[in-house]
């Protein structure tokens, strides 16, 4: 995500907008209690055709558990 991303006329395009309703968020107590030593998250898409797609993640690039090179870090700062 970069602060591109978060320009008020990019959140307020239709089909930005379109894809926020479709997006439905659970809080997960069992995830919760793995913080701070995990980021857990489980992701479910659905498709219009009726397929599924599933993945779950412990942390991702940047967590504790799994830092980000200095190199990322400065990328990560340029863009």
């Amino acid at each position: 995500v970069t602060p591109a991303q978060y320009l008020p006329e990019r959140i307020a395009r239709k089909d930005i907008q379109d894809l926020l309703q479709n997006v439905h968020i659970s809080p997960s107590k069992e995830f919760s209690q793995k913080f701070p030593h995990a980021m857990k998250v489980k992701i479910t898409i659905m498709m219009d055709t009726g397929a599924i797609h599933q993945i779950e993640k412990e942390d991702y690039e940047g967590f504790v558990t799994k830092p980000f090179s200095w190199n990322r870090v400065v990328e990560k700062f340029q863009s």
